[in-house]
């Protein structure tokens, strides 16, 4: 979409758009520009409206918290229990390893390296 994180991110927080219905437009916009090869690793599209699926019961189970500041006040002290982008589609360049994911960096002699843990959250 043309849509910036903000953007999306106020919109899945006032309930003009679902995570499904962001995530369904990322997938269609990923399939236009395929021929330009802009993602080494993409996750399979199934997966990726199931995650949105989960990230729309989460928002709707939290409604209580719409104000932006207080979402970001409360998700630094219960990180596990509130997410401020929950729903929010991104892409990663290829040099961040991603549990389970293949990580290339671009180059050629990592083509099939898939980290199986990582030690670090985002």
């Amino acid at each position: 979409t043309s849509l910036s994180l903000l953007e999306i991110k106020e919109r899945l927080d006032n309930g003009s758009n679902t995570c499904e219905e962001i995530v369904s437009a990322c997938i269609k916009q990923r399939q236009n520009i395929q021929a330009l090869n802009a993602f080494i690793t993409t996750v399979p599209e199934d997966e990726l409206l199931h995650s949105s699926l989960q990230a729309d019961q989460r928002r709707k189970s939290r409604k209580g918290i719409s104000h932006p500041h207080q979402q970001i006040t409360y998700s630094l002290s219960h990180c596990e229990d509130v997410r401020v982008l929950e729903g929010v589609p991104l892409a990663f360049k290829d040099v961040f390893c991603t549990s389970g994911v293949r990580t290339t960096c671009g180059s050629a002699a990592l083509k099939g390296n898939v980290v199986h843990e990582v030690h670090h959250k985002f």
